[in-house]
């Protein structure tokens, strides 16, 4: 977010001035989109063969570490510093992530994805392993839709009625951005 967007958002919102003055979060500038953790707000439930369920949420943690740029050294990198690391990096070899769910406790909320869960119980289920760019999609029938909704069996999406209103923001997004009509291969929201 460019400074004179963030002023505008503080000029309309004053409330969040205390919270973007104090937050760490804020203040970190990743080194590579391979060392900064990426992590789900929305819960899945996830059954298995025997018919037990838990509720989980997602988190993608990079197998390098969190890293971070200093503040001058980022002022002094380019737009798109980001996507040209990760070429770099590829180019090096796989990109890998560890693939973690936190496990949800009886007390923890699986429809309002601002609350944050009280359960620490974490446990890695995979690896991602991220190999390279993917240049020719969007072409044809090809269209990339990231959908939360899109889930495999044996998980389901929980009744979050933001992570089922997605499922139309995804579909107009593809719209404008393509022109073409998802239609019936949308997930009912």
């Amino acid at each position: 977010m460019t400074p004179v967007r963030i002023a505008k958002l503080v000029a309309t919102q004053p409330k969040l001035l205390p919270t973007l003055i104090t937050s760490d979060t804020l203040r970190k500038i990743p080194v590579s989109y391979a060392t900064v953790e990426y992590h789900g707000l929305h819960a899945f439930r996830w059954v298995n063969d025997e018919g037990r369920a838990k509720f989980v949420r997602y988190h993608v943690i990079p197998a390098a570490g969190e890293q971070f740029l200093g503040l001058r050294t980022a002022l002094s990198k380019n737009p798109d510093y980001l996507t040209d690391e990760m070429d770099e990096r590829l180019a090096q070899g796989p990109v890998r992530f560890y693939f973690r769910v936190q496990l949800a406790a009886t007390e923890d909320s699986t429809v309002d994805p601002s609350a944050p869960w009280r359960s620490k119980t974490m446990v890695t289920v995979g690896n991602l392993d991220i190999t390279g760019v993917d240049t020719e999609r969007e072409r044809g029938d090809d269209i990339v839709v990231f959908d939360p909704m899109r889930v495999t069996d044996g998980i389901e999406p929980s009744d979050d009625p933001i992570l089922r209103f997605r499922t139309h923001a995804y579909s107009a997004s593809v719209k404008l951005r393509t022109g073409v009509d998802r239609g019936a291969e949308a997930p009912p929201g």
